[in-house]
């Protein structure tokens, strides 16, 4: 677990510190009110499975369960026959599936709505137990999470 406070100040180091930015597969990172959006391109398994040319994340706190939250939306920009670029969104029935399969078990991954739309919950039941925790890592809980709950399926 972690406190909302300790969540703010590592989101905050976290964003200084650019350890999301400098990363290759990272477009942009957006900050702002203890949220981070995250625009993601997508790892070749995961556009030649949905077509999906963008993947959005968004890092949040959950009162509920003291954790840091991960959501994931899948993005597809393409070209009508009229030149406009019709923006949608791949709908896929298991997010597990761009998971390594040594991972697919770790996760609970639910549709959820936020915001009026439709994004992939990493639930965060188990998280203290997947991440590790105890009082002398506390300070490096989110990045910790961050590498499990994000890198892990991305590739890296």
């Amino acid at each position: 677990m972690i406190t909302k406070t300790q969540f703010d100040t590592q989101l905050q180091q976290i964003y200084a510190e650019r350890t999301l930015q400098d990363r290759t597969d990272v477009q942009v990172v957006f900050f702002q009110d203890s949220t981070l959006l995250i625009h993601l391109s997508p790892k070749p398994s995961i556009r030649e499975k949905t077509g999906a040319t963008l993947l959005l994340g968004r890092i949040e706190y959950s009162e509920i369960y003291q954790e840091p939250s991960l959501y994931i939306q899948l993005i597809e920009h393409k070209r009508g026959l009229d030149g406009l670029e019709i923006i949608s969104h791949p709908s896929i029935n298991d997010m597990n599936i761009f998971l390594p399969d040594d991972y697919q078990t770790l996760f609970v991954i639910q549709p959820e709505v936020l915001d009026g739309s439709v994004w992939w919950c990493f639930h965060q039941c188990d998280t203290s137990k997947i991440v590790g925790e105890n009082s002398s890592t506390t300070g490096t809980y989110l990045k910790r999470w961050i590498s499990v709950f994000l890198f892990s399926w991305l590739g890296d």
